[in-house]
């Protein structure tokens, strides 16, 4: 044998010393003492096999690597290596995808997110919904139920707070869909300028891959955000994930919805406080998000010219559900005005088209036919004169 490695992986691929493949790099140690514990915790905690080999019995790694490397894999191409590398990011930002085996190096390429997922990796392992997900050796999990009355037991949210050396993580989970908020603040950060800078790099290069937009600001709040609207080929829900830099603290954090404009079961009874995301609104109030709809409309050009003459506008929920419950949007009807002594009957008012506005500033459009609502960019234009 030219290589060492745990016994694990010799019993299960006597070739592996040879070529294993490409493989994650999670970090060198100059003890093995220090290498075999990190392996073994990891290795309960994602689903890739993580293990240790020693870097220079293999020639693409000998002239680089002095010392145990903490790999995870093989895997089958660079690509999903460098993917894969994502899912470590929150601990070792630096992690690779490089060649373990005859020939030259290759690599290292640094984590590239091939999925939206990918990006989670900036933020520690979430748990799974049902909470069977493997919980490192040390963590401490706190849950806990709001008092939200007389509400049905699938309805009822819970509140997951998990004591992880280095973070304040919280997690707000729905009885069905898992987690659909997370906020993960680093409390101890070497640099928070430089964290902030490399997590914003990452995720707007991550963008096009994950078919997300990009969302930033430098204002009181420094923040980069990637938001991804549904895909109405599998009915996904939107997403959102975040780096933010307040004070000398980073957060990390995502947000989860259903396929447009559906709640969770459970976000109507959460406490605001809880609930409400450290990411700046753009609108906080009705009438600001009605300013805002006007503006997008008179942006596209929907209704023509002389908008928003004859029309009126008004908060109208659609969601069935009483009018103090949480929600980060508003359901505005945009109606016809008729004037006393013009055409129509000025008791009535028609309803041309209904919107939702976000807080974060989205607009989506209710869809008459289909009964649901999808992008704004699907609302038709002007009709010919």
């Amino acid at each position: 044998m030219k290589c060492m490695m745990i016994l694990a992986v010799l019993a299960a691929s006597p070739a592996a010393c040879e070529e294993l493949g490409w493989v994650v790099n999670i970090g060198v140690f100059d003890r093995e003492e220090l290498a075999d514990p990190l392996a073994l915790e990891l290795d309960s905690t994602v689903e890739a096999y993580v293990g240790i080999l020693w870097a220079p019995d293999w020639e693409s790694l000998a002239d680089d690597y002095k010392g145990w490397m903490v790999y995870s894999g093989p895997y089958g191409t660079g690509d999903e290596a460098a993917s894969a590398a994502c899912e470590f990011l929150y601990r070792y930002p630096r992690v690779s995808a490089v060649w373990a085996g005859d020939g030259p190096a290759r690599g290292p390429r640094p984590a590239e997110a091939a999925t939206f997922d990918d990006v989670l990796g900036l933020m520690p392992p979430q748990l799974h919904y049902y909470e069977t997900g493997v919980v490192p050796p040390g963590w401490q999990v706190d849950r806990t139920f709001p008092d939200v009355g007389e509400v049905e037991e699938w309805e009822q949210p819970s509140i997951v707070m998990v004591d992880l050396p280095g973070w304040a993580v919280g997690y707000i989970m729905d009885c069905y869909l898992g987690t659909v908020e997370e906020r993960a603040i680093r409390l101890s950060s070497p640099d928070v300028d430089t964290e902030y800078a490399f997590a914003s790099r990452f995720l707007e290069s991550s963008a096009e891959a994950a078919g997300a937009e990009v969302v930033s600001d430098d204002g009181e709040y420094r923040y980069t955000m990637l938001h991804r609207l549904p895909d109405p080929g599998d009915r996904e829900g939107d997403r959102d994930v975040w780096v933010l830099v307040s004070g000398d603290l980073i957060e990390y954090g995502t947000r989860t919805r259903l396929f447009y404009g559906e709640m969770p079961y459970c976000w109507p009874f959460l406490p605001e406080i809880v609930h409400a995301s450290t990411v700046p609104d753009v609108v906080a109030s009705g009438e600001e998000a009605i300013d805002f709809l006007v503006g997008a409309l008179q942006m596209s050009g929907a209704y023509g010219g002389g908008f928003p003459e004859g029309l009126s506008f008004g908060i109208e929920w659609m969601d069935g559900m009483p009018d103090d419950v949480y929600r980060d949007y508003y359901d505005i009807a945009v109606r016809e005005v008729h004037p006393v002594g013009g055409p129509g009957d000025p008791n009535v008012s028609p309803v041309v088209d209904r919107f939702r506005v976000y807080t974060r500033g989205e607009v989506i459009w209710w869809h008459p036919l289909y009964g649901e609502f999808v992008p704004f960019e699907e609302l038709p234009g002007p009709l010919p004169d």
